[in-house]
């Protein structure tokens, strides 16, 4: 089968969810024997030198990208807030990529063109006028939900006007050209009964998040007694507020309890306000070279996400790492977990803390929930089955 992926950001290197999300499912279809070109934004946010990328990618995946701009330009915002546009998708848009994408489609013939998220549906016209390539939108999250959850816990006026602005031009957006696709892949089955409620009628085949098998660990879990981590990007604003709510809310109560507790804060593009901290109950580090390893040093993970969307790939990665892991609902959406057997689910500051203390006073239950967990993400979430399940699904749909 010959596939065309096309990326917001490029793939490359493997540092946010949603780039490990992209690359481990084009090495699995390549690794399936398909031919994959991969078309590109390269974005200055998340810039990639492209002669980084390794050998044994280029090899086998055709690389093609586009360098461009995408900083926030509040007179370019409040222009599109004025023609009822979305920026934070518009922001996305490129001429020379346009051009670009027409001139690969006039060279090369595919059978599907798998769209990786909201902001490349700016390109459907431009697509189905030059390829006759069945179009799948690969919806990484209902990216709507991600600005009204961020409102419920906005205090300032004009951020919550604006984020409710943003959320209903978004919705609108995204419901409009969701329906030009030919084929939609939500992450969970909760996003495909979004898709399905407003209207959208065409084939859909959940893709949730995956990992590669060789990144599952066969040591035993490292168990903790005391400390915590969190890893994630902290440019992403849900992760800010996440963290932010646990030190607030959480820490003190933990701290109470357990005066040694140590909370380990990992992430990308981390905003002054965390790598300033000084208490000897957190330790930052900003950026880790090795998330991986990161994660496998340390204890018992928390996720406390308050808004957001999509799926998190960190916590399948600290799954197959065989950690133990205490989020809250939204930080766990779209996977197959049961709350007590393979992760600890909790809503509100005493409940996250209760969960955290207990699975640190237990180290039995610890390494139980770290086992099964484990268990589950090789069940649901490998690279290569979830490929081949999506290749089916194509095949199916392309007969």
């Amino acid at each position: 089968m010959r596939i065309l992926q096309i990326c917001k950001k490029f793939p490359y290197p493997p540092h946010d969810g949603e780039v490990i999300a992209i690359l481990n499912l084009s090495k699995a279809f390549v690794a399936l024997g398909h031919t994959l070109d991969v078309l590109a934004l390269n974005t200055n946010k998340h810039n990639t030198d492209v002669f980084s990328v390794p050998k044994s990618l280029t090899e086998v995946i055709h690389f093609h990208h586009c360098d461009i701009n995408t900083d926030v330009v509040w007179t370019k915002a409040l222009a599109h807030a004025l023609l009822n546009q979305p920026y934070n998708v518009w922001r996305f848009y490129s001429e020379k990529f346009e051009q670009q994408l027409i001139e690969l489609l006039k060279l090369k013939t595919f059978d599907v063109i798998q769209i990786e998220g909201l902001p490349v549906l700016l390109y459907i016209d431009s697509i189905r006028k030059y390829s006759k390539a069945k179009i799948a939108y690969r919806a990484h999250n209902v990216e709507h939900e991600i600005w009204l959850r961020l409102l419920q816990h906005e205090h300032s006026f004009l951020k919550k006007n604006y984020y409710g602005l943003l959320a209903a031009q978004v919705k609108k957006f995204e419901m409009n050209a969701a329906k030009k696709v030919d084929l939609i892949l939500p992450i969970s089955l909760r996003d495909q009964l979004f898709f399905t409620s407003v209207g959208c009628t065409q084939s859909m085949h959940v893709v949730p998040a995956c990992i590669d098998d060789i990144s599952i660990a066969d040591s035993a879990p490292m168990l903790s007694q005391k400390d915590i981590f969190f890893l994630g990007a902290l440019d992403w604003l849900p992760n800010q507020e996440g963290l932010q709510w646990f030190i607030d809310r959480c820490l003190p109560l933990l701290i109470k309890e357990m005066p040694d507790m140590v909370l380990h804060i990992a992430g990308r593009h981390m905003p002054a306000s965390f790598l300033e901290i000084k208490t000897k109950n957190i330790v930052v580090y900003g950026e880790v070279a090795h998330a991986q390893a990161f994660m496998q040093e340390k204890g018992l993970m928390i996720v406390p996400l308050l808004s957001g969307g999509g799926m998190r790939i960190k916590i399948i990665e600290a799954m197959m790492l065989q950690k133990a892991i205490v989020s809250t609902t939204i930080g766990a959406e779209g996977i197959q977990y049961t709350d007590g057997k393979n992760i600890a689910i909790a809503d509100d500051a005493v409940t996250f803390c209760k969960a955290i203390i207990t699975l640190l006073q237990d180290p039995m239950l610890q390494s139980n929930i770290a086992n099964e967990a484990c268990v589950l993400s090789k069940q649901h979430y490998s690279s290569i089955a979830v490929a081949t399940d999506l290749i089916s699904f194509y095949k199916a749909q392309l007969s």
